[in-house]
């Protein structure tokens, strides 16, 4: 395989010699290799790849000659997964515009937030999501709406047009578009969540989609005989660019939910007979927590975990249920593409993939020795260039906002987000290091460490620990537990035992809320 080298101060890494510039390209390509194959499966329906690249290019006939849509405009995408959310992804991209990815579950506010800050003016939504923007349509100068499904909505004084029907219309129609060719023009705007101020924009290129779908195929060997049951939203980076673009460009099948539901997961694996499977810790805590013998995960080939740390216990748990499969461990950003860190082999750390420099630094900036914990920093063609707001990255060195450590052989392991340090009197404390040390006792099967404000040290640590099914938990022993593995000081000071830890919907804990509760119930 042709690559070409690149370098930086401190390590190598490698741009993949490949022809493609635009996300559609991959597609297309994919529909002349495996025309008649299945690309993806809903809950209503399956596609072709043939059918979808012809449903593709007639939305985006539509899009660039009935609406007039130009190079950059912004086209927010307010769906659940399926096969509409696909065909309007790829018709967005094709023209040059700008998918404006919008996380339904978000608040009307929230939403309001994303679509003013893009000053987006087409949306493509499913019509029960209108709620959330109907009210404000006016005021951010929407100037068009696609809904899924044929809809009558009272008050709204825009062009409104139902998916399908745009298909029909251009059925028949010459369907050629002027296609966006610049690989570094943004395919997407996804929009981090800040833990102070308004989210901001990521502009995510072409380029660094396909960087990330290059890397992962080296890495795990994957072709398009490989079949994925996605069980996260599309709208996140871990479901477009590590499972969806990614599996577009092998030409494999996608079986997409709407909705995630633990049961239907489990089925769809065992139906499908997946050999792919890519999800958050919380996800796989939930498939092993609700298995039972009429499901099947003897076909799975590769689970990966991204998003978050899982325990090795609870790894070790889904491997016996899967066990021919290779379990392997991913670690990036949105910022990234998702991209960045993935395990080489079964049960292995993760490395930086080929084509992605990863520098461990002080607080300075500067490199430190090996094996010395640092800021994690990325770069690579995966790394975003800038984001919506004009800020740049800076010589193109991500600064990534977790610490983390390498050893002799290139492994990274990623220790803590700087930010949930906490400083009990000077006293650093990781809460991942507690975390763990929790997880290795009998009946726990999750548990989050975090900081609360102290008068006398500034901030404790207090924890929230899930108990297993059917596990009896006394914290006064996993007190007297803790004595034994850790130090006095990082103890967490108060403990409680609840059902379930609240998280986002791509599985990460929402520490923040947990500290509110705490914070409020001195």
């Amino acid at each position: 395989m042709a690559k070409l080298q690149q370098e930086t101060n401190e390590q190598e890494y490698y741009i993949y010699d490949k022809p493609f510039r635009n996300l559609y390209e991959t597609l297309s390509n994919s529909a002349k290799r495996v025309p008649n194959k299945v690309a993806i499966f809903d809950d209503e329906s399956e596609i072709t790849y043939q059918q979808l690249q012809h449903r593709v290019d007639q939305m985006a006939y539509f899009l660039q000659k009935q609406l007039a849509l130009k190079e950059g405009s912004r086209i927010g995408l307010l769906f659940v997964n399926n096969i509409q959310f696909c065909i309007a992804f790829y018709a967005t991209v094709k023209i040059g515009c700008i998918a404006v990815m919008v996380n339904t579950k978000l608040q009307n506010d929230e939403i309001t937030f994303v679509l003013g800050d893009t000053k987006t003016e087409t949306l493509i939504m499913n019509a029960s999501w209108l709620g959330k923007v109907k009210d404000n349509i006016d005021s951010l100068g929407i100037k068009n709406i696609i809904f899924d499904k044929p809809v009558s909505p009272d008050g709204i004084t825009i062009p409104t047009y139902d998916f399908n029907h745009i298909l029909e219309l251009e059925s028949k129609a010459d369907l050629e578009v002027d296609i966006c060719k610049d690989p570094w023009q943004t395919a997407a705007i996804m929009h981090t969540s800040g833990t102070t101020g308004n989210p901001k924009g990521v502009m995510i290129a072409h380029r660094n989609i396909l960087e990330t779908a290059y890397g992962y195929e080296e890495v795990l060997g994957l072709d398009e005989s490989a079949r994925t049951v996605l069980a996260v939203p599309i709208f996140h980076i871990l479901g477009l660019s590590c499972v969806t673009t990614f599996f577009i460009y092998l030409g494999a099948t996608i079986v997409l939910s709407g909705i995630y539901n633990t049961e239907n997961v489990l089925n769809k694996i065992t139906q499908y007979k997946a050999t792919h499977f890519h999800c958050v810790p919380t996800v796989f805590i939930k498939l092993t927590k609700a298995f039972q013998p009429i499901y099947d995960f003897s076909s799975l080939k590769v689970a990966v975990c991204g998003g978050a740390p899982i325990s090795k216990e609870n790894a070790d748990k889904f491997c016996e249920l899967a066990p021919n499969s290779s379990f392997r461990l991913a670690y990036g950003m949105t910022e990234t593409a998702g991209g960045g860190v993935l395990s080489p082999e079964h049960r292995l750390p993760g490395k930086p993939t080929p084509n992605v420099a990863i520098t461990i630094v002080d607080e300075h900036m500067l490199p430190v020795p090996t094996g010395t914990s640092g800021q994690v920093i990325f770069k690579g063609p995966n790394v975003i260039r800038n984001y919506w707001n004009g800020q740049e990255i800076e010589n193109g060195h991500l600064a990534s906002g977790d610490i983390g450590r390498m050893d002799d052989d290139g492994f990274i392991y990623v220790v803590d987000r700087i930010k949930e340090l906490i400083n009990r009197g000077g006293e650093k404390i990781f809460p991942s290091v507690i975390e763990k040390t929790l997880s290795n006792y009998p009946g726990i099967s999750q548990s989050a460490v975090f900081a609360v404000s102290d008068e006398l040290y500034g901030e404790i640590p207090a924890a929230v620990i899930v108990a297993e099914y059917g596990a009896k938990l006394s914290i006064d022993s996993i007190r007297s537990y803790l004595k034994e593995k850790i130090g006095k000081y990082e103890i967490p000071e108060r403990i409680e035992i609840w059902d379930s830890l609240p998280t986002t919907d791509n599985g990460k804990i929402r520490k923040s809320e947990l500290r509110k509760h705490f914070e409020n119930s001195k």
